[in-house]
């Protein structure tokens, strides 16, 4: 998952893979991190390169360490689409996470860009939008269902 994200007024192109479940592999700008999370209570702690924070959230704020930290993603999670997506395609989550709510109805046109579900994923809602344009077949989750990165959400045609 690429997002450009604003923290403390500053922006940070960040680069995000899932290596294991709950072990990520995170780029930012050029310099490589390890990332382990795991929930604690009523949030997450983030172990970076073996350096532990404990993270809430707070509303759309986050507090880290205690601290508040006002955090801002400018660009949203795009899904990814199978192969074959000219003759339709499978939309799935770019990582585990669990639906919190789906914004099309099977048979809706979508253009690429366009908000088709938010999924709740490490405290953190993310918007996964459509891959390109295409006619939304098939509805394969339901909300407040946990789904993991490989399950199909969304069939497109």
């Amino acid at each position: 998952m690429n997002v450009t994200l604003v923290l403390d007024g500053e922006t940070y192109d960040v680069d995000v893979e899932a290596t294991d479940e709950g072990t990520y592999s995170v780029q930012v700008g050029s310099e490589p991190f390890e990332v382990t999370l795991a929930e604690e209570g009523e949030g997450v702690v983030c172990s970076v390169d073996d350096v532990r924070h404990e993270i809430l959230r707070r509303g759309r704020s986050l507090v880290v360490d205690g601290e508040p930290v006002d955090v801002g993603v400018r660009e949203l999670a795009q899904a990814s689409m199978g192969a074959g997506a000219g003759a339709g395609g499978e939309v799935t989550p770019p990582m585990p996470g669990e639906i919190v709510e789906i914004l099309v109805d099977e048979g809706d046109q979508v253009q690429a860009g366009d908000n088709l579900l938010v999924l709740e994923a490490m405290k953190m809602q993310n918007e996964i939008t459509a891959p390109g344009d295409a006619t939304v077949e098939e509805i394969l989750v339901d909300e407040g269902q946990a789904v993991e990165a490989e399950d199909v959400l969304i069939g497109l045609g």
